[in-house]
């Protein structure tokens, strides 16, 4: 088994810090619910997916979903 990957994605300057679980296969993709992240500001954001340095494994990243509350 794989070890998980962590990274911290970060909208502007806030951040979460998430963890994904290997799914065996480039070419087989899961969903994963991430957590939440507050916007502190209104405007255009840059959204970033930065590696752990620590934890990084390498992943094929298809979609982020942002859903708004």
């Amino acid at each position: 088994a794989r070890a998980p990957s962590r990274f911290t994605i970060a909208v502007g300057r806030d951040t979460l810090a998430c963890q994904v679980e290997a799914t065996g296969d480039w070419d087989k993709f899961r969903d994963f619910t991430l957590g939440k992240i507050k916007v502190s500001e209104p405007g255009k954001k840059t959204i970033k997916v930065l590696p752990d340095k620590k934890a990084w494994k390498a992943i094929n990243l298809s979609t982020l979903q942002f859903i708004a509350e």
